[in-house]
């Protein structure tokens, strides 16, 4: 029994002219579980070696097995029957069996033990790693390309789009006060002249003339009358 198998081997003699038997060897076994009738199998068994034919059989924990080699032009070996003292998953562990083979397993590829696992990345040797740069710088100069049209767009980054905004929206003159826009004129027009055009006076309001001085009207009808003497007119 190993590990909760059945294995049946068949050892020849290692000196030996010629195979003891003139077909492949065979097994015949014979299953009994309590309350089930009997069960008959026959298995081959396979060479494992130059000197060594062997098959392996898995068992059930309530199951008995008897079984019988059978070798061409010989009579049946009958072998004693075997059963499992219990189930594998119930089989007690052996912590040296394991701790055995990872010591000869690391004897045998120069491997080291580990006890803390947090120790294991400091043990690894150091390679030198390549980065690839070139997408990063890539980013990076399309973004100063890009903060460079925003700021000769809206001065965001040195204050002076903001400084702007301000002087349009509350222009003030040296003294503080509050100058009008140059298009707030009377009648809401430009002001004459500052598209080429001639200045327009402006039209006196209508209403009853105001009187002349005397004085005035008195010298002009002097004239008229000066002037007509000399054209000889009475």
């Amino acid at each position: 029994m190993r590990d909760g198998l059945y294995v049946l081997e068949l050892h020849l003699d290692p000196e030996r002219k010629a195979d003891p038997f003139t077909g492949a060897p065979a097994a015949r076994l014979l299953r009994g579980s309590p309350g089930a009738p009997p069960r008959g199998e026959n298995v081959k068994l396979a060479w494992t070696g130059p000197d060594v034919l062997a098959t392996e059989v898995v068992l059930r924990g309530d199951e008995t097995l008897l079984a019988a080699v059978e070798l061409p032009g010989r009579r049946p070996i009958a072998l004693a029957p075997v059963c499992l003292p219990y189930s594998p998953e119930f089989r007690p562990d052996d912590d040296a069996r394991g701790e055995e083979a990872l010591r000869q397993l690391a004897a045998a590829t120069g491997g080291k033990e580990r006890v803390d696992m947090a120790r294991v990345w400091g043990g690894i040797p150091r390679t030198p790693r390549d980065i690839e740069l070139m997408p990063l710088l890539a980013l990076l100069a399309a973004l100063a390309l890009l903060a460079e049209v925003i700021e000769r767009r809206t001065g965001l980054f040195s204050g002076r789009g903001r400084a702007a905004r301000a002087a349009v929206a509350a222009p003030e003159t040296a003294g503080g006060k509050r100058r009008a826009k140059p298009w707030a004129r009377a009648a809401g027009r430009p002001p004459a002249g500052r598209l080429g055009q001639p200045e327009i006076p402006a039209v006196a309001p209508s209403g009853p003339p105001e009187p002349a001085p005397t004085d005035t009207m008195a010298a002009m009808r002097e004239a008229r009358k000066r002037a007509r003497r000399g054209l000889g007119r009475t």
